[in-house]
């Protein structure tokens, strides 16, 4: 890539409207929810880890080994993604309108010309 075509493509960049269309931000606010969910299922996953590491499992008779730990970890993730997904927890909401909040006021902010 030459200096001359990095300098088209960012001055294509800055003449870019600065407010992004409808279908954009809906693409975004999805795209932010389903990150929120995400960080709160793995929140929940590593609050399960916690758990099933106080379990006395390794002196049962049923005791599977690596194969369990390997299982339990998958099973413990997929848990933890449904019931994020359900909203059992909130806390991706709470996350959610946090951030969406700051991102309106960072486009007001944008907005806003400069003296």
């Amino acid at each position: 890539m030459t200096t001359q075509t990095a300098t088209v493509d960012f001055s294509r960049f800055l003449s870019q409207p600065k407010t992004p269309r409808a279908d954009q931000a809906r693409g975004d606010d999805a795209a932010l929810r389903e990150v929120t969910r995400e960080f709160e299922a793995l929140f929940v996953k590593q609050m399960l880890d916690a758990m099933y590491n106080t379990l006395n499992t390794e002196e049962g008779l049923f005791y599977g080994g690596e194969s369990e730990k390997i299982f339990r970890d998958m099973l413990n993730m997929e848990y933890a993604r449904e019931m994020s997904h359900n909203g059992s927890f909130g806390l991706s909401d709470m996350m959610y309108d946090q951030l969406q909040q700051r991102s309106s006021a960072y486009e007001a902010m944008s907005d806003q010309e400069l003296p």
